[in-house]
């Protein structure tokens, strides 16, 4: 069986189902739509969260603010301003651009506050304005010998957060007949006019005190210069605006938050998602858990039927395949990752050897600047489990052989609830990891505004790979009760065993504030810290560790309660959540 289902928002995420391995492709391949994932709905809001950057607040004080200035807000990442070019100016004179922060004193909006410009003449000197320290002023004012220059204020936007991008660009003190010049770059080096980007003021309401203009998709840069006016034909850069891209998608996990959306596991499958960091590397997550594969083996192996699973069978065969596709549907990189295989170097023996050893191998373009490992590996190799083995490859503790049998849970094998508590760091998701530098990325031109990152539908291999666990088992939902700052939901156990809950993602409109409790019938299953933010994803890390408290018996009902720091949204639609009780998942919200 193999299909495809993948979500391309700007920055894409993939969810995806594959069990079958084939041919590989050495050279770099066009890929026909017809072995493209089908598409569904974009699940993001480019009117999300907004930020207004007023520089001179954010300046802190009055005056030049060096050639160089990098501008910061919390969680919306950094704007880089910078003067230029430096002299000598076409008169001869030495020039020394710097950014100048006018109107300190003055409110928020106010046509004399923003970003200006000053220039030196010699360095270390003096930086004056022409006559008004805003951008466009008459520099032959301090010498003659600066005839002819003209210098630009310049934006950087490459350190903005995720998923952010620039909505609008607010100018100020632009008068009756003054101009405006401002040019969009996506690369840094080659500026272009932009609608609205130039033109004069008529001295109205419309361009005064401020003025804002709309920044074109995909802009990393901004030069603002003197413009095409008259008289003092100059102004100020005030401020612009960023937007937060937003995942809007009721059944993602972090929905209203920053994207790519994130999703649930399905069954089987796992899922698929990337996004480019603060250093802009590419990092990407493919999770099979719970079904096709898991890090489950041995005697606890949960959820394998008479088939079983063997350590062995992960080791040296399993590996999965990623590629990046160009806007022209061309591949322009492909590569294998080892699951895991036999290695003398590692703690344990063992370890991921990537993308150039054991399964490991690249299919098209260079290994250069991409890294790889598993969560086998980090469960093995002391980074889940300090101390696990020592240097001679000895398991130091745990009450298995992790390289028979995988940690034990409950006797019946049915739940991934870690019996013992040395080994409580186990993740039994199989997980592939890959970082991809932004040295790489930059070589191969790519732009996650417009390249797919996906798995390769033809590598993965899973020997053997999991059946689906029966998703809902003997556990329903039959009651959902909306009650002051308490969202209910009754769950009944009508299977044969036990039922232990292991697992909740659930995603909250913001109205709510924060989650201050989980209850399973009487007992409180998660308590503190208090989580902001509308998502949250609690496993038996985060929940409490009695398993008897996480019970619902068999043949018994017991409610799960959400409670809140506030009176909740009555609207269901606008709840999403998804429980597991060991192998079993049911989605609870919306109902």
């Amino acid at each position: 069986m193999r299909s495809l289902i993948r979500k391309r928002p700007t920055i894409a995420l993939a969810v995806v189902t594959m069990l079958a391995v084939a041919c590989n492709d050495e050279n770099p391949t066009v890929v026909s739509p017809a072995r493209r994932a089908p598409a569904r709905a974009p699940s993001f809001d480019l009117t999300g969260p907004s930020t207004v950057w007023d520089f001179v607040a954010l300046a802190g004080s009055e005056g030049a603010q060096g050639n160089l200035r990098t501008f910061t807000i919390a969680g919306a990442g950094s704007i880089v301003a910078s003067a230029g070019p430096a002299g000598p100016a076409p008169g001869g004179s030495p020039a020394f651009p710097q950014v100048f922060s006018k109107g300190f004193a003055l409110p928020a909006g106010d046509e004399e506050r923003g970003l200006g410009l000053c220039v030196a003449t010699a360095q270390p000197g003096d930086c004056l304005g022409g006559s008004d320290d805003e951008i466009g002023d008459p520099w032959t004012n301090i010498t003659t010998g600066l005839t002819g220059y003209n210098p630009s204020v310049f934006l950087d936007f490459t350190g903005l957060a995720a998923g952010t991008t620039v909505q609008s660009v607010t100018l100020a003190s632009v008068q009756l007949g003054e101009g405006w010049l401002v040019e969009a770059s996506t690369d840094g080096s080659v500026y272009a006019s932009m609608p609205g980007g130039t033109g004069q003021s008529d001295g109205s309401s419309t361009y005064l005190p401020t003025f804002n203009i709309p920044v074109p998709d995909g802009t990393k840069y901004l030069k603002i210069s003197a413009g095409p006016g008259g008289f003092g034909n100059n102004y100020l850069l005030q401020s612009v605006t960023t937007v937060a891209q937003v995942c809007t998608d009721p059944t993602a996990t972090n929905v209203g938050g920053p994207l790519p959306c994130e999703y649930p596991p399905p069954c089987p499958g796992g899922s698929f998602t990337y996004s480019v960091n603060a250093s802009g590397d590419l990092v990407i997550k493919y999770d099979q858990f719970p079904a096709p594969n898991d890090n489950s083996y041995g005697v606890n192996a949960v959820g394998w039927g008479t088939q079983g699973h063997k350590f062995n069978d992960l080791v040296g065969s399993d590996h999965a395949g990623f590629q990046l596709v160009d806007p022209g549907n061309v591949v322009r990189l492909s590569f294998n990752v080892d699951y895991i295989s036999a290695d003398a170097t590692a703690p344990s023996g063992y370890r991921s050897l990537g993308v150039l050893g054991g399964d490991g191998k690249m299919l098209i373009g260079t290994s250069t600047g991409i890294t790889a490992t598993s969560s086998l590996a980090n469960n093995l190799n002391n980074i889940n489990i300090p101390g696990l083995f020592n240097a001679s490859h000895v398991q130091q503790f745990g009450s298995v052989n992790l390289l028979i049998n995988s940690p034990p849970t409950d006797a019946a094998h049915a739940t991934y609830v870690i019996s013992d508590p040395s080994l409580a760091g186990w993740d039994f998701h199989d997980t592939y990891y890959v970082t991809i530098s932004a040295a790489k990325l930059a070589s191969l031109g790519f732009d996650p505004l417009t390249w797919t990152v996906e798995p390769n539908l033809d590598q993965l291999h899973n020997s053997p790979a999991k059946p689906c666990p029966v998703v809902g088992g003997g556990i329903s939902e039959t009651k959902t009760e909306i009650k002051g700052k308490e969202v209910k939901i009754t769950l009944l156990n009508a299977g044969s065993a036990d039922a232990f809950l292991t697992d909740v993602l659930l995603n909250w409109p913001t109205l709510n504030g924060k989650l201050m409790q989980v209850k399973l019938g009487a007992a409180i299953v998660y308590d503190n810290p208090d989580i902001a933010g509308g998502s949250a994803h609690l496993t038996t890390a985060q929940l409490v560790s009695d398993p008897n408290k996480r019970k619902i018996p068999h043949g018994k009902s017991a409610v799960l309660d959400f409670v809140f720091e506030k009176n909740v949204d009555p609207n269901l639609a606008n709840y999403a959540s998804t429980v597991q009780f060991g192998s079993v998942t049911l989605t609870i919200l919306p109902d």
